[in-house]
């Protein structure tokens, strides 16, 4: 299962900082970071930005690497479940997806190939912007929530596969992180709202860019 699956490539990772997360980079050339748990939308949400104009960096693992190059590119197929599939069939190319995989344990799976650009685009890194914590809920009204610096190095910590091993590597990139990069929590009914919000996001950041 994806837990034990983690946890192995944790204990041998030591150059990266590794999350269970989506992550893309939009237009000026920065990461966002979604973390989530299983069935928060995070995969879907990454594979649909890319299929609106995002560099897809890749869903399920985020890889930031410790020498200060960024978020290193890892743009597998993404894994869709449900209703995710058919809300990304109505705008992706049919020829992008895997066959439908019926009855598993996590119900109806297809897998969905990255867009060409994010595919040959695999060499490179991209620096933090931001980090936004997606949560699917249906039938409810979009909502967004800044954290505090506090609260924020929380949930980047937890957030973190392999935080403990890292150890004080991994405190220092996630305080400072916590202390200069903003992160939200965002919950939406539908992948379309969601894109929005990740899109009002970004430009957030380029208006604060521009007013310092």
């Amino acid at each position: 299962c994806l837990p034990v699956l983690l946890r192995q490539i944790a204990n041998a990772h030591n150059h990266h900082l590794l999350f269970h997360a989506s992550s893309v980079v939009g237009e000026a050339g920065g990461a966002i970071l979604m973390p989530g748990q299983s069935g928060s939308g995070k995969s879907t949400l990454g594979i649909a930005l890319g299929y609106r104009g995002w560099r897809f960096l890749g869903d399920e693992f985020a890889l930031y690497d410790l020498a200060g190059s960024g978020f290193v590119p890892l743009a597998r197929p993404a894994s869709l479940k449900n209703q995710s599939i058919a809300s990304l069939k109505q705008d992706v190319p049919s020829d992008r997806f895997s066959r439908i995989f019926h009855d598993t344990p996590k119900g109806t799976m297809a897998y969905l190939r990255p867009p060409t650009a994010s595919l040959e685009a695999m060499d490179g890194a991209a620096p933090l912007s931001a980090v936004v914590f997606p949560r699917f809920v249906a039938d409810q009204e979009p909502g967004i929530r800044r954290y505090r610096k506090a609260e924020a190095l929380v949930e980047l910590t937890n957030a973190c596969v392999n935080f403990e091993r890292l150890s004080e590597a991994a405190f220092d990139v996630l305080a400072d992180w916590a202390e200069r990069i903003p992160v939200f929590k965002i919950t939406y009914p539908s992948i379309e709202k969601a894109c929005e919000m990740i899109c009002a996001i970004e430009a957030g950041l380029h208006e604060s860019e521009d007013a310092s």
